[in-house]
């Protein structure tokens, strides 16, 4: 049985690290604020200013190969249309402690129910969505903020499937890079309390399943300043 969930509640540590010289916007990464497993450590690869990729967007009286300015800022707190369940934690000592806050949510491509959830079970050729939550906590203005995710193996990325919506694209705008699962995108400033949704779609893969139950962990990240923290959300997979 692989990487099957024993313990849902999640830890934060603050890791040392290298620090890496941020090009363009200033995100200097050295230290990692990383949720993990109680018991059970998830290595994080943190957000690396220097690959990460400016956006292109298209949607939002946007053309294709228009530049997502990244010193743009995001003023006011955008809602998604769809309702989310609860985490099971209480993240508000969390993001009061680093400034900014991220959640990852999941749900099956193209079901009736769009509620987004923490988990959610699937079978392989099934496709579902993510959603990654960025929300500045602080009481200033951030700059040059990045968003990551780390699929597992099974999880493969419906190339051109990321859309990105804050108060600058309140309907949604399609990002044109495929970037996000690779090296991470930026995805400009946010005032206090802004806020911006990360969508994107993904296909489960028989690459390294076992038999019986498989829990798929998709990390998502976002990046300020010094600090990285992430989150994740699971597809459950029962290989027969």
């Amino acid at each position: 049985m692989r990487n099957t969930i024993k313990n849902k509640k999640q830890a934060w540590w603050k890791v040392g690290c290298t620090a890496v010289a941020a090009t363009g916007a200033a995100i200097t990464l050295i230290s990692i604020a990383v949720h993990l497993h109680l018991g059970n450590e998830t290595k994080i690869n943190k957000v690396d200013a220097d690959k990460v990729q400016d956006v292109d967007v298209e949607g939002d009286n946007n053309k294709v190969g228009d530049t997502y300015n990244t010193y743009i800022e995001n003023n006011y707190y955008l809602t998604d249309d769809d309702p989310s369940v609860p985490q099971e934690t209480d993240t508000s000592e969390e993001s009061s402690s680093v400034g900014f806050e991220t959640e990852t949510y999941v749900r099956l491509a193209g079901a009736a129910d769009r509620t987004w959830r923490k988990s959610v079970e699937a079978k392989v050729g099934d496709q579902v969505e993510f959603r990654i939550l960025y929300t500045n906590t602080s009481d200033k203005s951030q700059t040059g903020v990045a968003i990551k995710d780390i699929l597992p193996s099974d999880l493969k990325y419906v190339a051109g499937s990321s859309v990105i919506k804050n108060s600058n694209h309140p309907n949604g705008a399609k990002i044109v890079q495929d970037a996000l699962v690779d090296n991470g995108i930026r995805i400009g400033n946010y005032s206090k309390d802004a806020n911006a949704y990360i969508y994107f779609t993904a296909e489960i893969v028989d690459e390294n399943l076992s038999v019986g139950t498989n829990s798929l962990e998709n990390w998502g990240q976002a990046g300020v300043g010094e600090i990285t923290i992430q989150d994740f959300a699971e597809v459950i997979v029962v290989k027969e």
